[in-house]
């Protein structure tokens, strides 16, 4: 128990001393700089299930006094039991972007706190201490770095407390991304497991000109990853319309689309999607901060 302690306190000192470090220097759009309108709720729809079954995730924005997002709260009912995923954002002083997140898993006993570091407002590190029932059951640590050029290496690592010694490393992925105004248009990742390559993932992206419900909680990675925040809904500055992605090896290529209906305030209000996400039917809900 004693070396379980100590690990715990190594592992918050490092944090705490690291995330003091971080540079903040992320930039919104002009037109979105002033814009009071903010994403609140997002229902997502199965049409293809009767109604009273076909609601799937209800996901519910909060934010605070300086209208940065404090908490994220999705909700699922599946077999007739709720589950209630919470993701909690804290910041220091009035910096933009959070330092720190919880997340909870109810009725699970799951839970976990990741912190981030960033450079020139990309998260460059992260690092989860992941709990179960209470206990600290593993560190999950990520690190984002430039191959020079387009090319980014992302690394993972796992660390048990209960089996002292070297992290163990997890994953490995040689990523590149061609991003234009907040929206990734093109990517490339080449995947490595426990040492072992796995494959080849490439994807390509067609975005509308009209305003995101999204484009005020980008979070990148360094590199244009992907987003801190849920990616299911394709965060970027604008509505994605289209995206294919081919794996190799591993089968055809899958080509998903979209289309939406606008509010005056030129913000999807409902979103119609085919082969993208688990849902085919998005409605959104905004409120003025």
């Amino acid at each position: 128990m004693r070396a379980i302690f100590s690990f715990l306190a190594t592992v918050l000192m490092i944090v705490y001393f690291s995330s003091c470090q971080k540079e903040v220097d992320w930039q919104l759009p002009d037109e979105l700089i002033g814009d009071s309108v903010f994403i609140k709720k997002i229902l997502s729809i199965d049409t293809t299930k009767p109604v009273g079954q076909d609601t799937g995730f209800i996901t519910v924005y909060d934010y605070d006094s300086q209208r940065r997002l404090i908490k994220l709260t999705e909700t699922e009912n599946d077999n007739n039991i709720q589950h209630i995923h919470t993701t909690k954002f804290s910041y220091s002083g009035n910096d933009t972007l959070p330092f720190k997140y919880t997340f909870t898993n109810n009725p699970f006993s799951d839970s976990s706190i990741t912190f981030l570091f960033y450079n020139n407002g990309f998260v460059v590190k992260d690092s989860t201490l992941n709990f179960f029932s209470g206990s600290l059951d593993n560190v999950h640590t990520a690190f984002y770095t430039s191959l020079g050029g387009s090319k980014y290496l992302y690394r993972s690592y796992d660390s048990n407390p209960s089996f002292p010694g070297l992290p163990q490393i997890r994953d490995s992925i040689i990523y590149t991304r061609n991003a234009n105004n907040g929206n990734v248009l093109s990517g490339v990742d080449s995947v490595w497991y426990s040492g072992a390559y796995q494959n080849k993932i490439s994807f390509q992206s067609i975005y509308d000109n009209q305003k995101s419900p999204f484009a005020k909680q980008s979070l990148w990675y360094l590199g244009f990853y992907t987003s801190v925040l849920y990616d299911n809904y394709f965060i970027g500055q604008n509505n994605i319309l289209s995206i294919s992605s081919t794996y190799d090896p591993g089968g055809p290529q899958n080509i998903g689309q979209a289309n939406y209906t606008f509010n005056s305030s030129g913000y999807p209000v409902i979103g119609r999607m085919k082969d993208i996400g688990d849902y085919n039917k998005l409605i959104f809900t905004y409120i003025n901060l």
